[in-house]
């Protein structure tokens, strides 16, 4: 009776200080997809765009660690107060990483016939060298400051050996079109570096008015997966002298800077590489 009693007076208060509870619900869906908050932004509030779960990774390659919310309460002025905790578990069972409060999301709902809301901050995790290969488990408690209830959530994570890009079979332009082309619903960014050193060998290059912007957007996928450099730098002197500079030039526009590279390089060569470092090209993404 008691117990009815206090409901019924929280209730109230509640109804009187314009405050609404909610027993708040989410997930969390590790992607390697950097256009999620673009994608999910320009969808329609009625509709879900396609997110890319991403279930195994590769040492020094980030992924993203997106959360959604729903059913959170808000006070009299529509805004919300949302943050979580994460815990990192490894396969041995020992805890790899933890951190509290993390700000989750914090102002006014936009839009509350949307079902499921992101968080205005995300995520963005790598393994390191030493780390050990197998699955990891991903904890993460979800606090919703307003009503003071929490919800669990979890996703799992794999950490494998990197494939090399000669194990990627690609045949024709038709594929490397059609990857283009399915990239951005799509993320594959293990293909990448398969994907150029085709182009740089097909007839494909010789197209001047697909160039730049195809250079670019490879440009861009090595910036966000650093962990594609070093089978880059192997690459390049296993191409064929007369097929190596576009390459080259890729390597100078990412701004790496590796000495044992460096001293392999011809004299022509270094100074092309230094130049084209020092004088990047602008990006097309802004």
């Amino acid at each position: 009776m008691k117990k009815r009693f206090l409901f019924i007076c929280c209730f109230i208060y509640c109804f009187m200080i314009g405050v609404k509870l909610f027993a708040i619900d989410g997930m969390i869906i590790p992607t390697l997809d950097y256009a999620i908050t673009d994608k999910w932004n320009k969808t329609l509030s009625e509709t879900t765009p396609k997110i890319n779960r991403v279930s195994a990774v590769c040492k020094k390659q980030y992924f993203l660690l997106p959360i959604f919310f729903t059913k959170c309460s808000v006070d009299k002025e529509n805004k919300a107060d949302i943050s979580c905790s994460i815990k990192i578990i490894s396969p041995d069972k020992s805890e790899y990483f933890s951190q509290e409060n993390i700000q989750v999301y914090k102002g006014k709902i936009k839009n509350e016939n949307t079902v499921y809301h992101l968080s205005s901050a995300m995520l963005k995790i790598c393994f390191e060298p030493e780390d050990k290969f197998g699955k990891y488990k991903i904890l993460v408690t979800l606090n919703d400051k307003i009503s003071g209830k929490s919800k669990p959530l979890d996703a799992n994570i794999e950490l494998k050996k990197m494939t090399s890009y000669k194990n990627f079979n690609i045949k024709k332009e038709k594929d490397i079109s059609e990857w283009l082309t399915m990239y951005y619903t799509n993320p594959e960014p293990e293909k990448t570096t398969g994907y150029f050193l085709y182009y740089i060998n097909s007839d494909f290059i010789e197209d001047d008015n697909a160039y730049y912007p195809i250079f670019s957007f490879f440009l861009e996928v090595f910036k966000n997966n650093k962990f594609l450099h070093s089978e880059l730098l192997d690459a390049y002197f296993k191409q064929d002298e007369n097929r190596r500079r576009p390459l080259l030039f890729l390597l100078a526009n990412l701004n790496i800077e590796d000495t044992n590279f460096e001293k392999k390089l011809t004299k022509e060569e270094l100074e092309f590489f230094i130049e084209e470092r020092t004088n990047p090209i602008p990006s097309i993404y802004g």
